[in-house]
Parts: structure tokens; C-alpha cells; sequence
């Protein structure tokens, strides 16, 4: 849904999960291409994309609510990653620096950081969901 100037989905699933050691594909391989996630009733299936955003603000809003990857949480019409970046991405990476378990804010001050660089490359998890049948 399109609200003001940003583009949101408040339909992203969050996921959840005990002892279970399913989601180590996501954390291991960064520089794998993709790699499969299995449920009990779905295959989630991440595929790593690069993406090299222009010096600037990037107009994206992130999220990390449970302290392990920062998420897309919303997208500005005026982004320049807009098409590029999907709201529901996992950010894994920012110019090689791993950022799994960084809260919003330190996430948010490192890009910041670098906004003055001639190119910042993120490299993201983005999973789709297929129904096992």
C-alpha cells in the first residue's frame, strides 16, 4: 500500500522460531546466490541480491525488532533504490560489514556514515515463500 511519500507493507510476516537451526543457510553463506529455508508446511527461498546505492540518502526505513538482521520496513517514492530494494529484504551487508545483530539506530549511523561515498554496496536476503504440495 502507497501511504504519503512511502511505500509500506503491513503485511510482512514476521518469523518466528525456537531451537531450530533452519535459518544457518541465511547466516553462513552470504556469498551464496540463494539458499533454502524448510518448514513444516512451506520452503522459504532466499536469494542474495548486491545492490550499489549513490552517495545520499538512501530513502529507506529499517527495521530489526528482534536483534538478529535489520529488515526493509518501508521505501520512499523518491529513493533511488526504489525497483532495486524490496520492503521485506534482509540486509546482510554493507560495504563488506556484516550487519546481523545490529540494532536500528547503530544500522541507520553507519549508513549515514557513508552517505558521502561515491557508492555504498548492500547486499540483502530477500525470501519468497512456496506451498509445499
Amino acid at each position: 500500500a502507497t501511504i504519503g511519500s512511502t511505500i509500506h507493507s503491513g503485511s510482512i510476516r514476521n518469523v518466528v522460531f525456537g531451537d531450530d537451526t533452519t535459518l544457518e543457510n541465511l547466516y553462513r553463506s552470504p556469498q551464496c546466490t540463494s539458499s533454502s529455508i524448510m518448514g513444516d508446511d512451506q520452503s522459504i527461498q532466499f536469494q542474495y541480491v548486491t545492490v550499489v546505492a549513490p552517495p545520499g540518502k538512501l530513502g529507506i526505513v529499517l527495521d530489526n525488532p528482534h536483534s538478529d538482521l535489520p529488515i526493509v520496513w518501508a521505501i520512499r517514492e523518491t529513493s533511488s533504490l526504489l525497483g532495486r530494494v524490496h520492503v521485506g529484504d534482509y540486509l546482510m551487508s554493507v560495504d563488506g560489514v556484516d550487519c546481523r545483530g545490529m540494532s536500528t539506530h547503530r544500522v541507520s549511523t553507519f549508513l549515514s556514515s557513508r552517505s558521502q561515498n561515491p557508492a555504498r554496496t548492500l547486499v540483502l536476503a530477500r525470501g519468497s515463500e512456496t506451498g509445499k504440495r
